[in-house]
């Protein structure tokens, strides 16, 4: 759990994507609301409300969820592959 930023748990679908990410990441444009919470929930989410993110099947009461989409971890999880595989970041190309 991270409070701070409204997620409850991990999900699988988070991995992959950092939170820059301008589909995935914070204020992504791809937000996924149907997490099995329920109908009036899901709606609430659809319909821009504040959520808190998560895995599928995630509820607590009070509280509506959507996907967790982005990885709040992602940097230091780049950095430790990067040691592990001995890769020097100065060294790659990104585009």
């Amino acid at each position: 759990q991270i409070p701070a930023q409204r997620i409850g748990a991990a999900s699988h679908m988070s991995v992959l994507f950092s939170a820059a990410n301008p589909l995935y990441g914070i204020g992504g444009t791809q937000r996924i609301c149907d997490n099995g919470q329920g109908s009036s929930k899901t709606k609430r989410c659809e319909a821009g409300e504040e959520v808190w993110y998560g895995p599928w099947g995630l509820t607590e009461e009070g509280k509506v969820f959507a996907r967790l989409t982005y990885n709040p971890y992602f940097d230091t999880m780049i950095d430790a592959i990067e040691q592990l595989l001995e890769i020097d970041p100065q060294k790659v190309v990104k585009e």
